[in-house]
């Protein structure tokens, strides 16, 4: 069972390889599209067996050997949609509990996780000290990691027991 920390702390990951997992999407994409496109033109030629000598060659003929290629690529391109829906999942969980924040919350947690603030700089842009901005910045990165990961997240003093 994962403890609070591992959930905030992947949270803490989550926000500060936002920007990363954003362009990594557009790159898998890229990547998807030029396998596609290499699947459409690449063709199979009909295999001629009885006409090609024997022994000492390859175990595949040649039409064999495209179409393993062919189911190769197949496969890496349902591997590379499969991880980028997933990263997508987490932008899309992300960019939710962001929306579920205060706008001074949202706006601590981005500036620092995601853009690299200081929580100097995030104190002074709302005209408080740093320690503020940072106990409050802390306090609302768990209220992400409550809204990315549900329930589990909350430390088991916290939680409800309905007993019946």
């Amino acid at each position: 069972m994962k403890e609070y920390n591992d959930y905030v702390g992947m949270t803490r990951r989550y926000l500060k390889n936002y920007n990363q997992l954003r362009i990594a999407i557009e790159n898998l994409d890229e990547d998807i599209n030029a396998r596609k496109e290499l699947l459409r033109d690449e063709s199979v030629a009909i295999s001629r067996y009885g006409m090609q000598p024997g022994g000492g060659f390859s175990e595949l003929t040649q039409a064999e050997a495209a179409a393993a290629k062919r189911v190769k690529c197949e496969q890496e391109i349902i591997e590379l949609q499969s991880n980028k829906a997933e990263i997508e999942r987490i932008i899309r969980k992300v960019d939710r509990a962001l929306e579920g924040l205060s706008d001074a919350d949202c706006d601590l947690v981005k500036g620092y996780y995601i853009d690299g603030y200081s929580w100097r700089q995030l104190g002074q842009q709302q005209f408080c000290s740093e320690k503020w901005a940072r106990d409050k910045g802390n306090k609302a990165l768990k209220e992400v990691a409550f809204m990315v990961f549900g329930i589990v997240v909350k430390p088991r003093q916290l939680r409800f027991v309905f007993a019946g």
